[in-house]
């Protein structure tokens, strides 16, 4: 009985170890936004189109994906983009995570998945919002600096070098723990701006310059600040 509990807990921590980052970030997502990535992105697909409006080719996403059963898709355009715009792709049978890393990647754009319980942007929970560079699903600044995608290095031999290093790494975690977290507020605060909640987005800018002070992310917010006309 012990043995097999062992091995059990083995093959869990094998689970575990498995893709880190995206373990990670699941966590931190919606039920709505965790069914698009688990359910709708992995559903299969078949595009075939030449210089056709957008909009055209996601309201045929939408409708496969409704026919399985798995829902349906909203989308959201990012600032820039239009939903005119002309794409082409072809692909049979592909998951629509495929189709969308062919069908974006080519025009230079790119897409993440709205997770998010803020009132002012709640109705596009587990919506995708297209948007300008090479993002897929997830949102550029969340992704940087995750502290569960670091290691601690250890010095052998030396003991006093490994407590050193030990309480080194651990400042260093710390910081990458809060300047993760204060560029995850700065994306969600840049999709108030998009959706024109100025002032709002104000009002979180100042408390994310308090809150966050020394962080690369409260630099930005400055900016961003004087950008609307503090």
């Amino acid at each position: 009985m012990r043995r097999s509990l062992a091995i059990g807990a083995c093959f869990l921590g094998l689970l575990g170890a498995v893709s880190l980052t995206e373990v990670g970030a699941a966590d931190k997502d919606t039920p709505a936004a965790a069914a698009t990535r688990t359910k709708k992105l992995k559903a299969k697909v078949t595009l075939d189109y030449t210089n056709e409006m957008m909009r055209v080719i996601f309201e045929d996403i939408k409708s496969q994906l409704e026919g399985q059963g798995v829902g349906s898709l909203s989308v959201k355009y990012g600032l820039g983009i239009s939903m005119n715009q002309r794409l082409s792709i072809q692909v049979k049978d592909v998951t629509l995570e495929e189709a969308l890393d062919k069908l974006l990647g080519q025009n230079g754009l790119g897409y993440i998945v709205i997770s998010s319980k803020e009132p002012a942007l709640a109705r596009y929970d587990g919506w995708i919002e297209i948007r300008m560079g090479n993002e897929r699903g997830y949102p550029a600044d969340a992704a940087k600096d995750d502290p569960k995608t670091k290691t601690t290095s250890k010095t052998k031999d030396d003991p006093k070098t490994k407590t050193t290093t030990k309480t080194s790494s651990s400042s260093a975690t710390n910081d990458d723990k809060t300047e993760a977290m204060a560029k995850g507020k700065l994306s969600l605060i840049r999709e108030l701006i998009n959706d024109g909640n100025k002032e709002k987005a104000k009002t979180r800018l100042e408390e994310l310059i308090k809150t966050y002070p020394n962080t690369k992310a409260a630099e930005e917010a400055k900016a961003l600040l004087e950008k609307l006309g503090k």
